[in-house]
């Protein structure tokens, strides 16, 4: 939760972490734990952080990011909107994206790129816009994505179409 406290203290945490967990990866919720934040600090009201976290992870040698986002239309910090940029600056982190942006309250369909991006589709314009193409360091989990939508075989194939698409196999 690198918006909890002073900066200084998240990078000790991080330190304490990597020294004595084996790790593999950091799990991050942008909208829990202190005030939300973004990956790619774009709002300059909300804290100031993801930058300093993502360059922090390279140094301490543990280089992968598994942020939730989606599961919560009215919560900005889960608009996976700031996952693009963040890949886009930081080539060498890859970003797991918990949920894939998705949205409950939404049929999934075609892409529309005339649309206001909803659920999945925020992920979808967030890294095509940012120049990240399939297969890069934008990865997309499923877990509840899959069990919420596979109820419906045809949003579930635009959803894993749009997916396989934006970010790869």
């Amino acid at each position: 939760h690198p918006s909890t406290g002073p900066i200084q203290g998240v990078y000790e945490n991080m330190a304490k972490l990597k020294a004595t967990t084996p790790m593999a990866a950091w799990k991050v919720y942008t909208h829990l734990g202190g005030p939300g934040w973004y990956l790619d600090d774009h709002d300059p009201s909300a804290p100031i952080v993801g930058d300093a976290v993502l360059d922090h992870a390279r140094e301490l040698g543990v280089t992968t990011f598994c942020v939730h986002k989606g599961l919560g239309a009215d919560n900005p910090f889960l608009s996976p909107e700031d996952v693009g940029p963040a890949a886009a600056r930081h080539p060498d982190i890859d970003l797991v994206v918990y949920h894939s942006g998705y949205e409950n309250d939404v049929v999934e369909g075609p892409y529309d790129d005339s649309a206001v991006p909803r659920s999945v589709d925020r992920l979808v314009a967030t890294v095509r816009d940012a120049g990240i193409g399939p297969n890069e360091n934008v990865y997309a989990e499923l877990g509840s994505t899959w069990w919420l939508t596979m109820r419906d075989p045809t949003s579930a194939a635009h959803l894993l179409g749009k997916l396989l698409l934006a970010v790869g196999e």
